[in-house]
Order: structure tokens, then C-alpha cells, then sequence
């Protein structure tokens, strides 16, 4: 069953992104939690291997990678992160905390 909302925590620098799927066909994200990622909002791509966070200033640009992540995700599942426009944190991997 798919979600409207998917929070992921990431490993590194207590960071908590939000995942809504909007009503539209732009889903958005946005840093609820942590400052260590600089870009904190945008849009996300539903990729084969899984999401991509990007940033709306630069469309191209991705923020964070969620491999293997997808609106069917269970709760706890966990997996490989790639985050760039980070400042003192190195997150590698994310783990689903709720799914609304």
C-alpha cells in the first residue's frame, strides 16, 4: 500500500527528510529535522533505483539519493544514501521511521 508521507532518517547528523506525494505530478521533500544538509527543500524523481531529492533553484541537481526506496517501502526497511551540500555530516544509509 503506498504512502502520502515517508520520513527517513539518515544516519548521519540526526536527519530527518520528509516525503510527500502530492496530489500532482511533483512530489516534494524537505529537511524536518538537522542542519547539516544545506539544500533543505525540492522536488523529488521516482527513479528505477529509487528516489532522488533534488533542489528547485537547480532542477538537475541532486541533493539526496535514496537507493532502493519507493512510496511501497515497509517501515524500518533501510538502505544506501548519497547526500551532497552537506556540512559536517556524511550520511551513508536511511532508515524509514513512519509512513503516513
Amino acid at each position: 500500500m503506498s504512502a502520502d508521507k515517508l520520513l527517513f532518517r539518515l544516519d548521519d547528523g540526526n536527519v530527518l527528510i520528509e516525503l510527500t506525494d502530492e496530489l500532482g505530478p511533483v512530489n516534494t521533500w524537505k529537511v524536518t529535522e538537522g542542519d547539516c544538509i544545506q539544500i533543505t527543500t525540492g522536488y523529488v524523481d521516482s527513479e528505477e533505483h529509487g528516489f532522488e531529492c533534488k533542489d528547485v533553484a537547480q532542477p538537475y541537481s541532486k541533493v539526496i539519493t535514496l537507493f532502493d526506496a519507493s512510496w511501497d517501502t515497509t517501515e524500518g526497511s533501510t538502505g544506501k544514501a548519497t547526500v551532497n551540500y552537506t556540512q559536517g555530516c556524511s550520511p551513508s544509509s536511511w532508515t524509514l521511521e513512519k509512513k503516513e
